[in-house]
C-alpha cells in the first residue's frame, strides 16, 4: 500500500470524526496536476467533484491567475 494512503487509513481508523470532505478536497487538488492529460469526460467529472468539495475548478483557477497578472 502506498505510504500516503497508509497514513490516511491510519487516520481513518484512529478518528471517527475525521473530516472526509477535507480529505476528498485534498485528493481533488492533487488530480488537477494531471488535468491537461485527462479526457474531456474526466475533466468534467473532476470539475463536478471540485464544486462539491468547494475547490476552485480549473477555469476558476485560470481566471484568478489571469486577474492577478493584469
Amino acid at each position: 500500500m502506498d505510504k500516503k494512503y497508509k497514513v490516511l487509513e491510519e487516520k481513518r481508523t484512529e478518528t471517527l470524526d475525521y473530516d472526509w470532505v477535507a480529505l476528498i478536497a485534498e485528493q481533488v487538488v492533487e488530480l488537477y496536476w494531471d488535468y491537461d492529460r485527462m479526457s474531456s469526460c474526466g475533466k468534467e467529472a473532476l470539475d463536478k467533484l471540485a464544486v462539491m468539495v468547494d475547490v476552485p475548478t480549473q477555469e476558476e483557477f485560470e481566471k484568478d491567475i489571469h486577474n492577478a497578472c493584469t
